[in-house]
This record gives structure tokens, sequence and C-alpha cells, in this order.
């Protein structure tokens, strides 16, 4: 048995002096790098994750507490937002609160009366965000029978949960932002002699506030955009109105054509304004 050479064991400790030298560098390199990856991008997407999670949580629970808050909206054609009623905005948002719950398409089926009769639309929720909750249709009507067919035509609409206006000045107190009611408002009545009147579209008042300070009493109007300047039947629902007699007469190709209704211009009713204490004026 030969004895170890002090030679080849002071080699053999440069060796492992030289793979711990390697390890440790390894290691260092290693951690350096982990620890760039940290600040720099683990550390800040974590934070915008937490930021966007935040907001959307905010989000979620206000609209999960703005019940009677708000209102349902349909963007009219002229790229202007209008409510629907409070009928309509009923079913369609147990519509929208069946579709958070099932996650799945719901259709409310509501109808709008007019100075031409009732018009019926289908308002198809497909999203849980408010801003797009979905689309309405228009039922077709058929002139023939003078009835909707049930089909939908090629016009829709978007529609959305809307807040209604809160603003909150610095002092604490809570002013809720309402349109200033109109002095006097346009009616028309359902059907001759009934004596139940409902009142024009806001675009129909603005109109006959307009004609009615011209010299011709006479025009023609299209009863859901107030326009004066149509003629197409088959595209708008047009009326003849007679400001001496207070009248208007359909001019629809339907079952609706001739048919002359009264209309009234009244004045609103007084209310009485509530004080930021509760009290009234």
């Amino acid at each position: 048995m030969m004895p170890n050479h002090p030679g080849n064991q002071s080699a053999k400790k440069g060796n492992c002096c030289c793979i711990a030298s390697v390890v440790i560098g390894t290691v260092v390199l290693l951690l350096g790098a982990l620890t760039l990856w940290y600040f720099l991008m683990y550390l800040p997407s974590k934070k915008k994750e937490e930021q966007g999670n935040k907001h959307s949580n905010k989000d979620d629970k206000k609209q999960n507490t703005l019940d009677g808050v708000f209102t349902w909206q349909f963007q009219d054609r002229d790229g202007k937002w209008k409510s629907y009623d409070s009928a309509s905005s009923k079913e369609i948002e147990a519509s929208f609160q069946k579709f958070r719950e099932t996650k799945t398409t719901q259709v409310a089926k509501i109808s709008v009366s007019t100075s031409v009769g009732e018009l019926k639309f289908e308002v198809e929720i497909t999203s849980d965000k408010p801003l797009k909750a979905g689309k309405q249709y228009s039922l077709v009507y058929d002139k023939i029978s003078g009835s909707h067919s049930g089909e939908r035509s090629s016009v829709s609409r978007d529609v959305r949960r809307w807040d209604k206006v809160v603003v909150k000045p610095q002092t604490g107190k809570i002013n809720v932002k309402i349109t200033p009611a109109r002095d006097a408002r346009w009616e028309f009545e359902e059907s001759q002699g009934s004596g139940k009147w409902k009142p024009f579209r806001d675009a129909c008042q603005k109109t006959l506030d307009a004609q009615s300070k011209k010299a011709a009493k006479i025009f023609d109007m299209d009863i859901q955009y107030g326009r004066t300047d149509v003629s197409d039947h088959n595209k708008f629902r047009i009326v003849t109105v007679d400001l001496t007699k207070k009248t208007q007469t359909s001019k629809t190709n339907s079952g609706e054509n001739g048919v002359t209704r009264n209309i009234r211009h009244v004045a609103n009713k007084p209310k009485k304004a509530i004080c930021q204490h509760g009290g009234s004026t």
C-alpha cells in the first residue's frame, strides 16, 4: 500500500475549493436573479392585481347595494340614453338579477303605449356588467292583422343599468340631482272619449312646444322621435297634428290609419320642495 503523496493531497484540496467557489457563486447569482425578479416583476404585478380586485369588489358591492337607486335605459338611434318607465325597469331588473344567479341569457318582455297603439319589445340580458347588460329588440308589427308577429326586427338598442346621479358636497350633505319639471305638458287621449290621458314622449313635447309658437298649426310628426321632416310610413309612426282642433290623426300603414285622438296641453301640479333638514317649503 502506497502512502498518499503530499502533492496529491494539495491538488484535491484545490479542486474542492474550486467546486465550492463555483457552487457558492452559482447560488449568489440565482439569489440575485430571484431578488431582481421579485422586486422588478412579481411585486409590481401583484400590486396591480390587488388594486384591480379592490376596484372590482368595490363596484360589485356598489351594484349589490343599489336597490331602488338605479334606472334602466336604452340608447336611442340619436345616441342619447333614455329611461324606461318603472314597470319596464322592474321586468328588466328581474331578468338581470336572474342572469346574475344562473349566468344564462334572460329575456324581459315589455310594452309601451303610444298615440298609435301598443309597441312591444324584448330586452335580452347577456351580461352582469351594468353598463353593457344587453340589447333591446323591437318586435315585428303585422300591418295586415294589426298585431305583433312575435318575431324580432333587425332594429336593436344597447341597454344599461344606470345609477342616479348623487352628489356629495364637502359639507357631508347628500344632494340628489333632479331635472327641473316642466311647467306644462302635452298629452293624448288613449281612445276617443275614454278620458284616459297619457303624456307624449320628451322629444314630442319639445316639438309640440315649438310648433305651438308658429303660424302653421297643422303638421306631421313622428310620435317616437318628434321629427317633422319624415314621410316614410314603413320606418316611422307618423301622425298629423292639428293644434287648433287639438287632435292628432294616425297616418301609419296599419289598422291605426285614420284614427283620430284628442290632445291637450295641461299645467303640471307644483310639488313641495324638500329641504335638506327634512322639512318642506
